[in-house]
């Protein structure tokens, strides 16, 4: 049993969404010998079943969709785990699926969401009778929680969507009312640069649910482990057949389950973390002394989830000592805005995709940041409305052409900086330069914006 367990973890642990899905159900059939698996997805309300994968005699096939009534799934959903060694068939009659492929075994495991509301089942059919079913059950125990924790990301990630769709519609409709209200323009304008944040803002929350849920599924999987062992020991006492190597051998595996446990949970705390911090400080406005290159990287690593769907790396190169009196939250506004514009325009069916950003003390009260990709590149008509609002050459894919426009009016208007861009047919180069902040002028500026608020 823990070397299937251990073959199952090592096939998925880098794995997520449909890859996640498919890898599984491949390794479950693999090591417990069935001629169908699936993990499937339940509609209540049409009471039926839709397989997410479904492998059939080793070999992933076509998903496929099937009511529930007088099955043993419609079981299985409602929150047991089944078993039938044999004559599966006997006992549901009128369930034509089993009867066409001739099942003589089934084995199924509910799949529950956050709030123990059955989301999903996990099957198994043989042609044959099941002589070790209780290996298969706890297998698929043992995995049902990491396979229900990636089922219910890929359906908040789904909802996610289905809001960010919804913001461009409306993005798009106040842009239509810009020609005909002028006098709301100033009013309509600062609606959409909101809207396109909160777009960009629940790509990055889905990224780093993902992040998240990586390490709390690998830690929901060792906990079922830890489980397994402490029955397993708790028979052997109750049997009075504990030995000293059956306890070394329990120390043994639960000390490395516990560390394994410890460093994954210390990972999505540090996630977590940084991502609090940073979604904080961009709403906070108050002149800081910071190591320049130390936010960056805290900063960044913030970004990652936005960054590997298209498997972006971010180089940053700085040197260890620089420090500047500036506002950090805009430097995160800024940063967000310049990696998302590229991921958006600059990688579309590319590879070894890098972006660098490089910092440089030009005064003792003075930075130049230089910041540019490897990607599609830049014409010069572009980079001559680059930062005029409502610009863009990707409206198909959801751009609104504010993203740059916002990166100008922060560096030039806020931080008192300069920004220009450099034409090229081979990736994005831009360069910005700011000066150490003055606090009198933002306080100036905090309760002007108060004011107009009021």
């Amino acid at each position: 049993m823990e070397k299937h367990v251990k073959h199952i973890i090592e096939g998925v642990s880098n794995a997520y969404g449909l890859d996640f899905f498919e890898r599984l159900t491949l390794k479950l059939d693999q090591v417990i010998g069935a001629d169908f698996t699936f993990i499937a997805q339940i509609d209540e309300k049409k009471h039926e079943s839709k397989t997410i994968t479904y492998v059939e005699n080793g070999k992933l096939a076509n998903n496929l969709i099937y009511s529930l009534t007088d099955t043993p799934c419609a079981d299985v959903a409602s929150n047991s785990v089944c078993c039938f060694p044999s004559n599966v068939c006997s006992l549901y009659p009128d369930d034509q699926f089993l009867i066409d492929l001739e099942i003589e075994a089934y084995v199924g495991t509910p799949l529950h969401d956050s709030k123990g509301k059955v989301m999903g089942i996990i099957v198994a059919l043989y042609k044959a009778p099941i002589i070790k079913q209780e290996s298969v059950i706890t297998l698929f125990q043992i995995f049902s929680g990491r396979a229900a924790a990636e089922m219910e990301r890929l359906e908040y990630e789904r909802s996610l969507q289905r809001l960010n769709d919804s913001l461009d519609l409306k993005v798009q409709q106040r842009t239509d009312d810009l020609s005909k209200v002028i006098t709301q323009l100033r009013q309509t304008q600062e609606q959409l640069v909101e809207a396109d944040k909160m777009a960009a803002l629940g790509k990055l929350i889905a990224g780093v649910a993902h992040e998240v849920n990586t390490p709390l599924g690998l830690t929901i999987t060792t906990h079922s482990m830890m489980e397994l062992e402490l029955s397993r020991l708790d028979k052997k006492i109750a049997q009075g057949q504990l030995s000293v190597d059956d306890m070394n051998q329990y120390l043994s595996k639960t000390g490395q389950a516990l560390q394994l446990q410890g460093e994954t949970l210390i990972r999505a705390k540090k996630l977590i973390e940084s991502f609090k911090r940073m979604a904080a400080e961009q709403h906070y406005l108050e002149v800081e002394t910071i190591n320049i290159k130390d936010y960056y990287q805290q900063l960044l690593t913030t970004l990652e989830p936005l960054c590997r769907p298209k498997d972006v790396k971010v180089v940053l190169s700085s040197a260890e000592d620089i420090f500047i009196r500036t506002l950090p939250g805009l430097h995160a506004q800024i940063i967000t805005n310049l990696v998302n514009n590229s991921i958006l325009h600059g990688f579309s069916g590319m590879q070894n995709n890098i972006i660098t950003i490089e910092i440089k003390q030009i005064a003792a009260d003075e930075i130049a940041v230089d910041f540019f990709d490897n990607g599609l590149g830049l014409s010069a008509k572009s980079a001559e409305h680059l930062f005029e609002p409502f610009y863009t050459t990707a409206r198909d894919k959801g751009g609104t052409g504010l993203g740059l426009s916002i990166v100008y009016n922060l560096i030039v208007q806020r931080l008192h900086g300069a920004i220009k861009v450099k034409p090229s047919q081979r990736g994005l180069h831009l360069g910005y330069r700011l000066k150490a902040e003055n606090p009198q002028l933002v306080e100036a500026f905090n309760r002007q914006a108060s004011c107009f608020s009021e």
